[in-house]
C-alpha cells in the first residue's frame, strides 16, 4: 500500500528499492567502499554540514572526487572547475 506524507505526496521511503545487482550484472561494477566506510563517510558528511565546517555542496563534491579517484583515474574531478556561483 502506498503511504502518503502529510503533504499528500507519496512517502519516498516506501518507493525506494536500492540494489547494485543490475550495475554488477550489466556493467561489471563493484563497490569500492564497504559498509563501514560508507557509514563513516555518511556520518562525516552530516557532521561537517551540521557544524557548518563546509557547505553541503563542498563536501559532496569532495567525497565524490575521493570516490572517483578509487574508481578510475579518468573519472576524477581533479583539475575541473567545480565552483558554484552564488547570487
Amino acid at each position: 500500500m502506498l503511504q502518503l506524507a502529510p503533504s499528500g505526496a507519496p512517502h519516498e521511503a516506501t518507493l525506494l528499492n536500492l540494489s547494485i545487482k543490475k550495475a554488477s550484472r550489466l556493467l561489471g561494477w563493484k563497490p569500492k567502499w564497504d559498509f563501514a566506510t560508507t557509514i563513516k563517510r555518511t556520518v562525516t558528511w552530516y557532521d561537517q554540514v551540521y557544524h557548518k565546517a563546509v557547505t553541503p555542496l563542498e563536501i559532496t563534491r569532495s567525497q565524490i572526487a575521493e570516490y572517483q579517484d578509487l574508481q578510475s583515474p579518468w573519472l576524477s574531478l581533479k583539475g575541473m572547475d567545480t565552483k558554484v556561483e552564488r547570487d
